[in-house]
């Protein structure tokens, strides 16, 4: 079973929440009977359900299921699905059960239906002699771009006022301490194993180092 809605980008806030249930496959009654993988397609209009035999496209504006990719052997040979997301070259890549291979297969137009997609099973393969191919990355969409009127940019910087400056920084035997408010009555002065090393109480515009 699968939740979907809209999400406001701006608020956070998910609403419109709609069940959607995937039809079950035959040979798929124990090894499909949770979710590997997940993925939005670019355009939004396609989820993309990865089971570990099957690869299910959900189209939102007629909730209708599509089945882009079965298994292609027995059970017990075939490798399995495992995690899928789209980079930033627009492919969906989906990774193999258990990450112990060398090879992820890829859809080349997530944004199509069925064949129009372009499933390519494990076309995406590595040469090295060792090492294996884990999961795809979970990347962020770098092309949603700025949303008005919430980009935070438009927030107004909060600037903070100390009511004291002190310099030099580093500093070598003299620390100079300008206040900017009679408010201050003492000043403790700590070392970064958060030791006390000097104290003063009415003090000086400056604290002598030199003895430390």
């Amino acid at each position: 079973m699968n939740f979907y809605g809209d999400f406001d980008r701006c608020s956070g806030i998910l609403s419109g929440i709609k069940r959607a249930v995937a039809p079950p496959k035959p040979f798929s009654s124990v090894i499909d009977s949770s979710i590997t993988g997940l993925s939005l397609s670019p355009n939004g209009q396609l989820i993309y359900v990865i089971k570990k035999s099957h690869i299910l496209q959900f189209r939102i504006s007629d909730s209708t299921w599509y089945t882009v990719s079965g298994p292609d052997t027995i059970d017990i040979a075939f490798h399995g699905y495992k995690d899928c997301a789209v980079a930033p070259d627009g492919k969906l890549y989906i990774g193999t059960y258990g990450s112990l291979y060398k090879s992820m297969s890829v859809i080349d137009t997530p944004n199509g239906l069925l064949s129009n997609c372009n499933f390519c099973r494990r076309c995406l393969r590595s040469e090295a002699s060792s090492g294996f191919l884990g999961a795809p990355p979970c990347m962020p969409d770098f092309k949603l771009g700025a949303l008005s009127p919430c980009w935070p940019n438009a927030v107004e910087e909060v600037k903070l006022q100390a009511p004291y400056k002190i310099y030099p920084n580093p500093v070598a035997d003299r620390l100079q301490i300008d206040c900017l408010t009679r408010d201050i009555r003492s000043i403790e002065l700590h070392n970064l194993s958060g030791q006390l090393i000097e104290q003063k109480t009415f003090f000086k515009d400056y604290i002598i180092l030199s003895w430390i």
